[in-house]
Formats: C-alpha cells, sequence, structure tokens
C-alpha cells in the first residue's frame, strides 16, 4: 500500500489546472455542445421549426430570394392567348428566367412594423437577357411606397415617365377595401400570440408537412456552420396543416385556406419535386439557407413544361437596419394621373 500513496502536494495543482481547462472548455463550446444536445434531442424536424420559431421572435433581418425558371414546353389554346410570353418557348429554344428579390424586415417596434424590398426579373426571351421589369418597395406600418426602377418594354402602355418615381399607397384603405396585405410584413409575419405560435410548432410536429429525410454534411453557409437537411413535402400533410392553422388563427370565415388546398391539389400531379433542403445554424439554431427544385409536367392546369429553382437566405438577425419613408414620394392617384398624360389620355 506504501508504494500506491500519491504526493497530494503535486497531485493538487494539477486538478486547480484540470478544473480551469474544464471550465474554459465550458465557455468557449458551450453554444457548441447546447447545438449538439437540441439537435439529438429534439430531432430534425423539431430542430426545423424551432429555427423558424427563433427567426419570427427576430427584432430584425434580411432575405434575399432567386427564383431560376426554364419553360421547355409552349403554353396552347387559352393559356397561348393568356401568357403570350411563354408561347414563345420551345425544347430547342428554351425560355429562361431569373427573379431576385432582396428584403429586409424590422419589427423593433411591434406596433408599427417596417420592411423593404428590391425586385428585378430578367429573361432570355427580350432584351438578350436585361432586366424585364425592377420594382422597389418600402413598407413603413400600413403605408406602402412603391417605385419602378425598370420599365417593361412590351407593357401596353409606355411606363418610362413614371420610372424611379416613389408612390404612396395608403395601406389602410387599401385592406379595407380589397382585404389583402399591403406590404410583405403581413405575408411574412402574420399576427400570432404567444399561445397560438406554440400550437402552430406543436401542429407541424404532429401532422409532419415537410418531414427530414436525411441528415447531410454540415455546411458553411457566410461563414457560420450549418446543419443541413434533405427534406420531402407531403401534400395531405400541407392540406391538414393548413386547416389546423386556419383553426389556430380562429379564422374560420375565411375562405382562403380552402382555396390555398384546391389549387394545391390541382397543381400537385404536375409537379415533381427533386431537391429540397434546408441550412440550420448549428450555433444560434437560424434558418440560413432553403432550396427548391422542382420540374412542371404539362396538365390541364398548368399547360407548359419546365423547371424551377428557388433559392433562399436568411441573414442579419437581430442586426441595425434603417429603413425611412422617400421624401418624394407622391400619392398613387398622382402617379396615375401622370401615367395617364404621358400616354395621351386625360384623366
Amino acid at each position: 500500500m506504501e508504494n500506491a500513496q500519491v504526493d497530494m502536494s503535486e497531485s493538487k495543482p494539477r486538478m486547480r489546472w484540470a478544473i480551469v481547462v474544464l471550465i474554459a472548455a465550458l465557455a468557449l463550446g458551450g453554444s457548441v455542445a447546447a447545438a449538439y444536445f437540441l439537435f439529438f434531442r429534439l430531432g430534425p424536424e423539431a430542430l426545423l421549426i424551432k429555427s423558424f420559431g427563433r427567426a419570427y421572435a427576430a427584432k430584425t433581418m434580411e432575405y434575399s430570394l432567386s427564383l431560376e425558371g426554364e419553360i421547355v414546353g409552349s403554353a396552347t389554346g387559352d393559356a397561348a392567348q393568356a401568357l403570350p410570353f411563354f408561347a414563345q418557348a420551345t425544347p430547342d429554344k428554351p425560355i429562361k428566367s431569373l427573379l431576385r428579390i432582396d428584403g429586409v424586415l424590422d419589427h423593433t417596434d411591434a406596433a408599427h412594423p417596417k420592411d423593404g424590398m428590391t425586385m428585378t426579373l430578367a429573361s432570355t426571351a427580350a432584351l438578350g437577357g436585361a432586366p424585364l421589369v425592377g420594382i422597389e418597395e418600402r413598407g413603413l406600418n400600413r403605408t406602402v411606397y412603391v417605385r419602378l426602377t425598370h420599365a417593361p418594354t412590351d407593357f401596353p402602355i409606355d411606363l418610362t415617365p413614371i420610372v424611379g418615381q416613389w408612390a404612396k399607397i395608403d395601406g389602410e384603405a387599401l385592406a379595407e377595401r380589397f382585404g389583402v396585405a399591403t406590404s410583405t410584413t403581413d405575408a411574412v409575419k402574420p399576427s400570432l400570440d404567444a399561445a397560438q405560435k406554440a400550437k402552430t410548432a406543436a401542429a407541424f410536429l404532429e401532422l409532419k408537412p415537410l418531414r427530414v429525410i436525411e441528415v447531410l454534411k454540415e455546411q458553411q453557409i457566410d461563414g457560420v456552420t450549418a446543419h443541413h437537411f434533405r427534406i420531402s413535402a407531403d401534400k395531405e400533410a400541407i392540406k391538414a396543416f393548413v386547416l389546423r392553422l386556419r383553426d389556430i388563427r380562429d379564422d374560420k370565415a375565411s375562405l382562403a385556406y380552402e382555396k390555398f388546398n384546391d389549387d394545391l391539389e390541382r397543381a400537385w400531379p404536375g409537379i415533381r419535386i427533386e431537391t429540397f433542403e434546408a441550412w440550420v445554424g448549428k450555433r444560434d439554431g437560424l434558418p440560413k439557407r432553403l432550396l427548391l427544385q422542382a420540374k412542371t409536367a404539362e396538365s390541364k392546369e398548368m399547360p407548359i413544361t419546365g423547371a424551377t429553382t428557388i433559392e433562399m437566405d436568411f441573414t442579419r438577425f437581430d442586426a441595425p437596419v434603417k429603413i425611412d419613408a422617400p421624401s418624394d414620394a407622391k400619392p398613387l392617384e398622382e402617379i396615375m394621373d401622370m401615367l395617364l398624360s404621358s400616354n395621351g389620355s386625360k384623366p
């Protein structure tokens, strides 16, 4: 037993250093450990819905969306008359288009939300790939400001006189008259209280309209390590989730939910999702990117054939942003008068 005795005078300093190193490791790596805990404890679907819950709770965020489309089959019949742009497409000469949207949301003052957005649509079918149309929008509470940054050339009337001119739209009056959302804040962050948010997350986990079917290799998104998931979409589960959302929001008088499901039912047979992926920050648990690639087969409801790629990035959560009302904005009625006068028609 004498040979087994330990000199405690030497072991105590080593133990203290071990404790210091352990505390430092926990302090530096705590967020990483928490991320691993959340991943294995919650599971991929829960982590995914939790990430969007965190995004919803953010005061500010920026996003970018790109939609690349390729039409390889011509529209026919009534669709060709309604969509002459698509009627130009052939397998040998497809129409390729790119829609780009960059936006910012500011809900620092929840009673007076703000948003800003720029949108550009370009296509190989006109102007050799130059922008077909460009729009910039700013929303301050229920007032919306919009201006054209690039006017389409094939429009029935000449829009160039109003390019660059901000138009002010009374969103409150528009919503009351037509019952429509008047800014991207209405569409992106609908009003839900804490209990409704919890019920929505629970419904998502129960019904699983989106399922994580594969956990892919982690990737770097804008310098941030992110979990990478491959997802599948279930049509019937999506429809059930939409109706559950209607009940959660106590919005049974609205027909929008049934209309969405009817449209989904008609369009689904002609859509084949080839890739659906999501990236979630490993440390912060926030959504980083969504990617959807799908092909469209010709059907009665969709008389064109083509492919679509949608990629959406989310960045700068809770970062400072500045969204101001344009100082040179004019009422929409005045802009319309300008447009009619410049095209030879007096109001």
